[in-house]
């Protein structure tokens, strides 16, 4: 092929998917989205988890010499070793935290952009795109999202459906609603460890015992579990490899979790309302007082906000760098 040629295709830019997209199939495209959207899938998730952790021997007993069949696939059980399953209830829940981290603000985004496909807007969120968003995200800044709403009213629409603040939110929850979603886009930036879940990398548990103290008193200690990787980070110079060690209490996770569960049921329940004229209800609004700086800093019994037992969440992240010749 004539090298001119190419380069002139090359450089021709491609139009995007959105260019000429017929508007009239939008509705049918909504009604199969919020029709068939799984809202109940992380809270399953953690139920079956924490089922296993909580019960490790039922769950064996139950599974023990089981035949499992589905279609072709036809085998028996070979797990009868209790460490086993606990070992990977741990890991799948921290996985399962994540995964809900990143949905939770994907589900957030595509609503807050106020277009007339929340399903496109969704898929079409570039890796690029996605960065950008959870970097403004975490430093509180939602005015980018629509030019309808500001900021606020924008984070009161997509997780209560008020366009504007009722009687029983007061200016102070909707702060809470803001730390939400700017903390949850915090911790997606500080942490690797999901690319070590999705990639098959050596992940896995052991018991760690720390104790910081400063001569008088204990600054920080930590008896329990925690999940080690291997990854690389950024220095000045070049990258190093780094052993990383992230402290947890699967309780606390799990707690965080349910509330972000609890979050994406009222975005599709709002969503199937303004988007395909369903009727909704949601189950709870978040106060002043629930917010993550207070579950951060240690909370008492939550059960009446969230219907389960609360945390005192306090996360730790010990890095080692390995040894390099100079």
């Amino acid at each position: 092929m004539d090298m001119k040629k190419t380069i002139e295709k090359n450089s021709i830019k491609k139009k995007g998917p959105n260019y000429k997209l017929a508007k009239e199939q939008l509705l049918s495209l909504n009604k199969e989205f919020y029709n068939n959207y799984l809202n109940g899938y992380f809270l399953l998730k953690i139920t079956d988890l924490v089922d296993k952790l909580s019960n490790p021997n039922e769950y064996i007993d139950y599974i023990k010499n089981k035949k499992l069949e589905i279609g072709k696939l036809k085998f028996e059980n070979s797990f009868d070793n209790e460490n086993d399953i606990v070992d990977f209830a741990k890991i799948e829940l921290m996985d399962s935290y994540y995964h809900g981290l990143e949905s939770f603000i994907r589900i957030f985004i595509a609503h807050a952009k106020l277009k007339e496909c929340p399903w496109i807007e969704m898929s079409g969120l570039s890796m690029n795109n996605y960065k950008s968003a959870i970097e403004r995200l975490a430093n509180d800044d939602f005015e980018w999202l629509n030019d309808k709403f500001n900021g606020d009213i924008t984070v009161l629409f997509v997780l209560t459906g008020y366009d504007k603040i009722p009687e029983s939110i007061t200016q102070e929850d909707l702060k809470g609603l803001r730390s939400w979603v700017s903390w949850i886009a915090k911790e997606l930036l500080n942490h690797k460890e999901h690319n070590s879940y999705k990639h098959g990398l050596t992940v896995f548990t052991k018991p760690e015992n720390i104790s910081l103290s400063d001569n008088t008193i204990t600054l920080f200690s930590f008896n329990g579990d925690a999940i080690q990787t291997l990854q690389t980070e950024e220095k000045k110079e070049r990258f190093v490899w780094v052993k990383s060690s992230k402290y947890i209490k699967y309780d606390e996770y799990g707690t965080i979790l349910h509330v972000i569960a609890n979050f994406i049921d009222n975005i599709i329940s709002i969503g199937k309302f303004h988007y395909i004229d369903a009727e909704y209800k949601i189950g709870w609004l978040p106060n002043k007082d629930f917010n993550p700086i207070m579950i951060l800093s240690g909370g008492g019994d939550l059960s009446d906000q969230i219907g389960i037992q609360g945390l005192k969440c306090i996360m730790h992240d010990f890095k080692q760098e390995l040894l390099y010749y100079k």
